[in-house]
């Protein structure tokens, strides 16, 4: 099976060259640079697990405007070529979970803040074989990013079985979500996306206002 997580970083460091350091993306005030600059800091420094933890967020904060410094070429140069040998995203199985949807969600944020709107027909076309593999993610997209949901929250995706993306003890409300793995996927990380909600309105309503992603 393809390599999906490293292609989807070099077509981002590819991207990223062809826009240009100072292009928007949807990460909000992260231009194309300093996108880069998590990215290069994520797979090397330790501090990079801020973006769980609230309380070391300022330091992760801090370490990716330093990393923010340095020329865009070499920024991404070290993206690339990815972590240093001994680091565990070097082992196939982790960087396939953990770095498939980073570099998919990143990718994204790139391409889609340089429409002039949202509009579904001038997005890039993902193939079969890579929705194959984000459908296979949104369990896991769905219990990190929808962990403080108390909905039960399933996803839809064409000719696929749906798949539950929440498991609440009590659930306040059913929501399915209907759309193509990649758009469910982009829509748990609260980005721009093209999907379409089934269930009651309240419960709609409840959950298309709840915050999302990390």
């Amino acid at each position: 099976m393809p390599n999906y997580a490293q292609a989807e970083r070099q077509a981002l460091c590819d991207t990223a060259l062809r826009i240009g350091p100072d292009a928007p993306t949807l990460c909000d005030g992260w231009t194309v640079k300093d996108l880069l600059a998590h990215l290069a800091m994520r797979e090397r420094r330790p501090e990079a697990v801020g973006i769980f933890l609230p309380q070391a967020r300022d330091l992760a904060e801090r370490t990716r405007a330093r990393y923010a410094l340095r020329p865009f070429e070499d920024l991404v140069d070290m993206v690339r070529r990815g972590p240093h040998e001994f680091s565990p995203f070097r082992i196939p199985a982790v960087d396939a979970r953990a770095n498939l949807q980073e570099y998919f969600i990143h990718h994204e944020d790139i391409l889609r803040a340089q429409l002039p709107y949202a509009d579904e027909s001038q997005v890039r076309t993902v193939g079969e074989r890579l929705q194959n593999s984000l459908y296979a993610a949104l369990p896991a997209a769905g219990t990190m990013m929808l962990r403080h949901s108390r909905m039960r929250v399933a996803a839809l995706c064409p000719g696929r079985t749906p798949v539950a993306l929440t498991r609440p003890d009590e659930p306040l409300g059913e929501v399915v979500i209907e759309g193509l793995p990649s758009e469910v996927l982009l829509h748990l990380a609260g980005r721009m996306s093209f999907v379409q909600f089934a269930g009651e309105p309240d419960d709609i309503n409840r959950f298309a206002s709840a915050p999302k992603g990390i």
